[in-house]
């Protein structure tokens, strides 16, 4: 969550360019108690969870936080004017939450701070379950969880915090700095809000290819040379032409004068 919070500034510098899927980690105990699978898990043992932060059976409550912040990512996808709205709220409910996790009370805030209906939330969450109606956390299937842990394990990534950039595992520490300039560094054409922060990191900035300006310079150029060959072969053929036609008139005088 730090990691997600320290994100929101640099994601800001180029919101459109990035397409950012947020992918809960969790693990499976389906041979723990009864008792600690309905606190910590989501269905029967298959994905369960924990907090770092609390020594409380918190562990369903926190995938159900999870379940939020993938329904608030699918509301802010929905236009570019409300993609940064999943910063928003995850950098919102880090400063509202103080027990070391995040409640649907607080999760309430957060909504309301950016704007988002809680029910709205709370109804896309209940779709991410394959049954219909009320809801057992800890017994039902849920399918997000289902396609998050196959796209992991495809990743082969186990740990948390992970990331996954263009289909590859990113290797090193995982900061906002670090992710940001990884970032970057996959472009074929950086943005200015990469170059802008890599050059305050002290990184030295290669370009590559053409800015807008360059291109529409180099256009200018090439049409203004084909113009100029244009007019130049236009003036060569006219003189061609007259020279040509002096000929024929000389020679047409010369026959006459030869019949006379």
């Amino acid at each position: 969550m730090r990691v997600l919070k320290g994100l929101e500034d640099f994601m800001n510098e180029i919101p459109s360019l990035v397409d950012f899927v947020p992918m809960p980690v969790n693990f499976a105990c389906p041979q723990c108690d009864t008792k600690f699978k309905k606190n910590n898990c989501i269905s029967d043992g298959k994905y369960c969870g924990t907090s770092k932060n609390s020594t409380k059976d918190i562990g369903q409550k926190v995938l159900i936080e999870d379940l939020r912040q993938q329904c608030v990512w699918r509301e802010a996808s929905k236009s570019s004017k409300t993609k940064k709205n999943f910063f928003k709220y995850v950098t919102a409910v880090q400063d509202l939450c103080p027990d070391g996790y995040i409640t649907k009370k607080c999760s309430n805030f957060g909504l309301k701070a950016i704007n988002t209906d809680a029910k709205t939330i709370e109804e896309c969450v209940k779709s991410t379950f394959y049954q219909d109606g009320k809801i057992s956390f800890a017994e039902d299937e849920n399918k997000f969880f289902e396609t998050s842990s196959f796209l992991w394990s495809q990743q082969g990534a186990h740990m948390y915090p992970a990331l996954s950039i263009n289909g590859m595992k990113f290797q090193g520490k995982v900061s906002p700095e670090n992710i940001f300039e990884d970032i970057c560094q996959n472009f074929d054409r950086m943005p200015k809000g990469c170059t802008k922060f890599l050059v305050k990191q002290g990184v030295k900035v290669t370009p590559s290819g053409l800015t807008d300006g360059e291109l529409f310079t180099l256009v200018g150029v090439l049409i203004a040379l084909n113009l100029i060959v244009f007019f130049i072969y236009r003036r060569s053929l006219q003189t061609e032409l007259k020279s040509e036609m002096k000929m024929q008139v000389s020679s047409a005088v010369s026959q006459y004068v030869a019949l006379s």
